[in-house]
């Protein structure tokens, strides 16, 4: 009875084993926050780039939307798979791995009242001067540190509008959205007291566990990234959607294939 015992344990085991391998092995956690034609539904940029990626090399996507901080938390943690994007690190972080590449590069814009900045061409030196409002990271992404975080669009642009900022700054798509979707909240608002300038370039990069089951999502999502441009296919996905192919994929790549005949 003992070695029935020993042997159904035994075999119960391997099969739980298999279980949870397998489940570590094809389903993927990705904790995004909510992004307007980025994450917000399965036809969006990441989305839609996740997915081909993922599934062509036989991994089941699973999407669960958090704040933005806490899916940074989670990868941290070792509680998701990959998350992003973040600004780009030049310490490599203890908990984390960072892609090589950009997932998006956008330009970013400033809406702020005509009376209250002059000048015809802003840059990072002029925006200092000024109260400057953004979405997480945004300002950071283009070397402004010393800015106030909204996770609430509508505020960022209110509070400039309302006098409580001097500078609204966001990626194109956002800001324009916002100002577009939001303006009729504004009371006091005169489209033609405003303006929108451009101020730079964002950057943002998907992040993993800094595990080897994290290095392992990392290596299948480069993987993946190549093969979707050398397909034609990433271009599509891009343009399809109003963004441009990150030039930073297109140089890693070409690097790689060029190291391989070296």
């Amino acid at each position: 009875m003992r070695h029935l015992l020993s042997a159904i344990f035994f075999i119960t085991l391997i099969f739980s084993h298999m279980s949870v391998a397998r489940n570590v092995d094809d389903n993927l956690l990705w904790v995004t926050d909510n992004w307007p034609g980025i994450t917000d539904n399965d036809e969006a940029l990441y989305s839609t780039l996740f997915q081909e990626i993922f599934t062509s090399q036989g991994f089941k996507l699973n999407k669960t939307f958090v704040p933005f901080k806490r899916a940074v938390a989670f990868v941290n943690q070792h509680e998701a798979d990959f998350a992003g994007g973040i600004t780009k690190e030049h310490t490599p972080s203890s908990s984390h791995i960072q892609a090589p590449f950009a997932v998006l590069a956008t330009p970013v814009l400033a809406f702020y009242k005509k009376t209250t900045i002059t000048e015809t061409l802003l840059g990072l030196e002029i925006l200092r001067r000024y109260r400057v409002v953004s979405s997480p990271q945004l300002g950071k992404s283009i070397g402004l540190e010393d800015v106030y975080e909204v996770t609430n669009k509508s505020q960022a642009f209110l509070m400039v509008v309302n006098g409580r900022a001097d500078v609204y700054i966001d990626n194109k798509g956002e800001l324009n959205g916002t100002v577009s979707k939001y303006a009729h909240l504004a009371s006091n608002y005169d489209e033609d007291q405003y303006k929108t300038s451009m101020v730079g370039f964002s950057s943002w990069y998907m992040i993993s566990p800094k595990t080897s089951r994290g290095d392992a999502v990392m290596k299948a999502y480069i993987k993946g990234s190549i093969e979707l441009l050398q397909s034609g296919r990433l271009a599509e996905i891009y343009e399809s959607r109003g963004f441009i192919v990150p030039a930073e994929l297109i140089s890693y790549a070409a690097d790689l294939n060029a190291s391989k005949h070296d």
